[in-house]
């Protein structure tokens, strides 16, 4: 991105950073403020370029998409054979950001008995396999009748099919990652879980009925602005030691709500 900035000659260019490389690619540079949200650490850059005040505009997000996309998230409904289902994204481009596929496992069979509802596992096409490990978990631990209302949905919409199909959906449940921006623009009750990352970097969701799921006494996180391949300390306790009981109760107040 810093390189692009550099070589496209645009005259005014924002960015992080006070040396180095950041002097070459940017105009005009800003420190990074750790003590606001990322929206409002965005929002200094257009203050700053526009000179305009930012702090009324609105934080929460908006995504718009058009009828054939909500068509592709009733065709897969229909497919499937299910309504209002329950949402997991267990998937990260960064490993540690992945909480445990036995892990999902477990919440799927609490969320199906809890809801009623069945459990579709979002992602990308290439998350199949992610997904795929947590199917396998639910058919080692649970009954059929469980292992039926599980599906792995990797890859089977586009994006904006993907937020129609939140549109349609009873709640969600993922790690740090792109499904969670998409289930607070969509208004669903969501849990975020966070593991190697911390909302004190600036990336939390910030919709109303939204929650955090994470161990916040672990004295080693966070150990990374955006996550690693692996953990640091060889133990990965932030995502081992956190259990399904603690999602569940962010979401029951959340849907009560």
């Amino acid at each position: 991105t810093s390189l692009l900035a550099m070589f496209s000659r645009i005259p005014k260019r924002y960015g992080y950073g006070s040396a180095g490389f950041a002097r070459l690619a940017y105009t005009h540079r800003l420190r990074r403020n750790t003590q606001r949200i990322e929206i409002d650490r965005l929002l200094d850059f257009l203050a700053d370029a526009l000179r305009v005040n930012t702090a009324e505009c609105p934080r929460d997000l908006k995504i718009f998409v058009n009828d054939s996309a909500r068509q592709e998230a009733r065709q897969l409904l229909r497919d499937l054979d299910v309504r209002r289902p329950i949402l997991l994204g267990p998937s990260s481009v960064w490993p540690t950001k992945r909480w445990t596929a036995w892990g999902f496992a477990r919440l799927a069979n609490d969320l199906i008995r809890r809801y009623r509802s069945p459990v579709l596992l979002v992602g990308a096409p290439g998350d199949r396999e992610i997904n795929d490990r947590v199917q396998r978990w639910v058919r080692l631990l649970y009954p059929p009748y469980i292992q039926e209302r599980v599906f792995n949905v990797a890859g089977r919409t586009s994006l904006p099919g993907l937020y129609a199909l939140m549109e349609q959906s009873l709640l969600l449940v993922s790690n740090d990652s792109a499904p969670v921006h998409f289930g607070c623009a969509a208004g669903l009750p969501l849990v975020s879980i966070f593991g190697p990352t911390a909302p004190s970097l600036g990336y939390a969701p910030v919709a109303p009925r939204t929650a955090v799921a994470e161990l916040s006494d672990l004295h080693c996180r966070p150990c990374s602005t955006h996550g690693g391949r692996d953990c640091p300390q060889q133990h990965f306790r932030c995502m081992r030691d956190l259990e399904p009981e603690m999602i569940l109760r962010h979401l029951e107040r959340l849907v009560s709500t």
